[in-house]
């Protein structure tokens, strides 16, 4: 009878872990739950709070910070043609993240390296790495750089920011340039 009460208390205990495993993942498409050509509502059920949208005339880029699990990241939503006989919609174009608990597949994520960078993805049919700008200037910067992953099939691009060869912040972008 100890042993099943004993069962018992260890297994009530450890139910809400497995209720509420999260999904941390980062993909070309994806950071946790959020999609890129997500639905807006449905973006913002997740969200638990209204996305703003990106104004025509550019006033605001339609960034909205949100909470998923403690970690921060940003959110912007673009109306966007959807196809024939539909109307646009309002969809997220773009996220990124400075969490280090977002990993690819492949563990790679905030904290990672250019190394293990090219290492992880040599092999990956479509990638570039390339110099950033020193903010404010129009130099090339000697600590900044990219290490960008292309899905073409999805038209995503799924970016790397290293300072000083570790990555600092990720991006996930609907990538208009591969048609």
């Amino acid at each position: 009878m100890r042993r099943i009460l004993s069962f018992l208390m260890l297994l009530a205990c450890t139910m809400p872990a497995f209720a509420q495993q999260t999904n941390m993942e980062l993909s070309t498409l994806r950071i946790g739950p959020f999609k890129i050509f997500m639905d807006k509502a449905e973006a913002e059920a997740l969200a638990h709070k209204p996305l703003l949208t990106a104004t025509e005339k550019n006033e605001y880029k339609g960034e909205t910070v949100v909470k998923y699990n403690n970690e921060l990241l940003k959110v912007t939503i673009n109306q966007q043609y959807v196809g024939e006989n539909q109307p646009d919609k309002e969809i997220i174009t773009n996220m990124t993240t400075t969490s280090a608990k977002f990993r690819t597949k492949s563990g790679m994520g905030v904290g990672s390296t250019r190394y293990e960078l090219l290492n992880t993805y040599k092999d990956y049919s479509n990638f570039e790495v390339y110099a950033g700008w020193e903010e404010d200037s129009d130099k090339r910067s000697k600590s900044i750089s990219y290490f960008v992953l292309k899905d073409l099939d999805a038209m995503t691009s799924l970016s790397f920011k290293l300072v000083n060869n570790v990555v600092v912040e990720i991006n996930i972008y609907q990538d208009e340039g591969g048609c």
